[in-house]
């Protein structure tokens, strides 16, 4: 969302603290069955409902602003970065 959209992230990785302890497992985990969905709001109860028996937890929002930014569970920025950071540091591992 940040880069194909460019628009911006907030997260907060609170809601996982009691089931992760380390803050890079959190973001970087590849466990089964793990997705990170973005919806509008309007759509989240209808989501919510699609998938009431299934376990979900909401950990941020879509924002206009240029800056992903990520609070750990400490509610520490473990992440504040600009999306044209982003952009540069992603288009670097493919131009080989």
């Amino acid at each position: 969302m940040c880069i194909g959209g460019n628009l911006g992230m907030a997260i907060d990785l609170k809601p996982l603290a009691s089931s992760v302890k380390r803050v890079d497992t959190m973001l970087f985990s590849e466990s089964a069955s793990r997705l990170i969905v973005t919806l509008p709001p309007k759509k989240k109860q209808a989501f919510e409902n699609l998938f009431r028996n299934q376990s979900k937890t909401l950990l941020g929002t879509v924002t206009e602003e240029d800056r992903l930014i990520c609070v750990g569970p400490n509610s520490k920025r473990v992440i504040s970065c600009s999306l044209s950071a982003l952009k540069t540091c992603w288009k670097k591992t493919l131009s080989w």
